[in-house]
């Protein structure tokens, strides 16, 4: 396997490719997601409704904020890998964190549904061919491989963990 080259995303998402290690894609898929799990369980769950600052997001509205943004990156991959050529859209992560109501929502259910949806993302991944890892496609007018899309989504990942261990714990 290879890692995703600058021309295979939009240069918003440079600094999250440049989080990952190595070219296994399935590995930083596993490891992101691991170290956010772990990162989590070392969090006082009196934290969960913490926010470092007025207008941030809780620990919660993070982590649905990840679940949320991996479902979404996960579609875009899949769709492309299809055979999809239509230009995806773009979401605003600010409103869909103002429209997810988090009371009813406890740390250690996200904390499963973010598990379970890493492992059904990496098992999607699997069913990806070598060659379309290499499609590529458009989403919210900016272009993206298969393979860009998935170090993506392991880098957004290191990205809120990082954010976790410098602001929540």
């Amino acid at each position: 396997m290879r890692r995703p080259e600058p021309g295979e995303y939009g240069s918003f998402y440079q600094g999250y490719v440049e989080l990952t290690r190595g070219t296994d894609l399935l590995q930083n898929l596993q490891d992101s997601g691991d170290s956010l799990l772990h990162t989590l369980q070392d969090l006082a769950p009196s934290k969960s409704d913490y926010a470092y600052a007025e207008g941030k997001w809780t620990v919660k509205q993070m982590l649905r904020h990840v679940i949320d943004t991996d479902t979404v990156f996960l579609f875009r991959a899949l769709y492309v890998a299809r055979g999809g050529e239509e230009n995806l859209p773009g979401f605003d992560e600010n409103a869909w964190a103002q429209n997810t109501p988090m009371q009813n929502q406890s740390l250690e259910g996200l904390m499963e549904d973010f598990r379970l949806l890493r492992i059904f993302t990496i098992n999607t991944y699997r069913t990806f061919s070598a060659d379309s890892l290499n499609f590529k496609g458009t989403a919210n007018n900016l272009p993206v491989s298969v393979l860009a899309q998935g170090f993506i989504t392991a880098g957004h990942t290191y990205h809120h963990t990082m954010i976790l261990k410098q602001r929540y714990l």
